[in-house]
């Protein structure tokens, strides 16, 4: 079974870039194997069963301008920008393989270590260099297919990373969703050989991965291919019912203090982003709190709050 290397038209849209991946695990050959590399504007990928409350300094990254997304693949939040590579192989689906990083991850690694980078899986599969994480990793399965990626973090803005995945305030927020695991991060850049940059970095890649540049293969997709990934990316990446609403279930209590006084709330948020229990206690304003609280119920839960 040959590896083929997807053309993804150095598209930098997150959103179109996870839609790439559905498209082909859902509409490439099953004879063949595909991997993909792309880089992405400043943005958060949320993993499936996240509560993007709980993972995202949602009004950070509202001022900086990053971009909120949910892959279909579950794990934990990421922080991807321009200094950023990600890789994803598509496959058909294969019971030796899931959750196999230590196969998946091989030829990553070998082409890491030929860059003179000492890196190696750890015990949550992430690839790491002396305990300190590089790349993490996710995988999405189907009946016919399944998608393994992960990133790698070359000359990644770290700062950037640290804030906008370090919730302002996580307590008070009750829910059943997947926490993602923060652990210590470097780039790459800083262990390749000097003068590496993303793009030299992503072509040595490839070349030790297909064993020389005349031997990559490259699959390009149709402009009818191109539209339904628009489509897709449209439809379900930049969607509010895809990245808020498909949080899980989730309960609020908190206190927000206004001038001297406290406003107490509490709110049972279902998935799909509607409210099912809203309540207020403002002693100044009993009645327009409750008449407000009460016009809540059925309504989408804003972000802003």
């Amino acid at each position: 079974m040959s590896l083929k290397l997807i053309d993804n038209r150095q598209i930098t849209e997150a959103s179109i870039n996870l839609a790439l991946e559905e498209y082909l695990a859902n509409n490439l050959s099953p004879q063949d194997n595909y991997l993909l590399f792309y880089r992405n504007a400043p943005s958060i990928i949320l993993g499936k069963n996240q509560n993007l409350l709980e993972e995202v300094n949602y009004h950070l990254a509202k001022e900086k301008n990053i971009e909120l997304r949910r892959r279909i693949s579950g794990g934990g939040a990421v922080f991807h920008d321009l200094g950023n590579l990600n890789f994803s192989f598509i496959r058909p689906f294969d019971k030796k393989m899931v959750a196999n990083w230590q196969e998946i991850a091989k030829p990553i690694i070998a082409a890491l270590n030929s860059l003179g980078v000492p890196a190696e899986l750890n015990y949550r599969n992430d690839i790491v260099v002396h305990h300190t994480k590089i790349s993490g990793t996710a995988q999405y399965m189907s009946r016919k297919s399944m998608i393994s990626h992960g990133t790698l973090l070359f000359d990644s803005k770290l700062a950037t990373l640290d804030g906008v995945l370090s919730p302002r305030a996580t307590n008070g927020i009750a829910s059943k969703s997947l926490k993602s695991f923060r652990s210590k991060v470097l780039n790459i850049k800083d262990l390749c050989p000097k003068g590496m940059t993303i793009s030299t970095f992503e072509q040595a890649l490839k070349s030790h991965i297909f064993g020389g540049d005349s031997k990559i293969k490259i699959k390009r997709l149709s402009e009818q291919a191109w539209k339904q990934i628009e489509a897709l990316a449209q439809e379900k990446y930049e969607s509010w019912d895809w990245v808020f609403g498909r949080s899980p279930n989730f309960k609020i209590n908190k206190v927000l203090t206004i001038g001297n006084d406290h406003l107490v709330f509490n709110a049972e948020i279902l998935r799909g982003g509607l409210i099912k229990h809203f309540e207020l206690n403002f002693p100044k304003q009993k009645q327009h709190v409750r008449e407000f609280a009460a016009q809540c119920i059925g309504q989408k839960y804003s972000e802003e709050i």
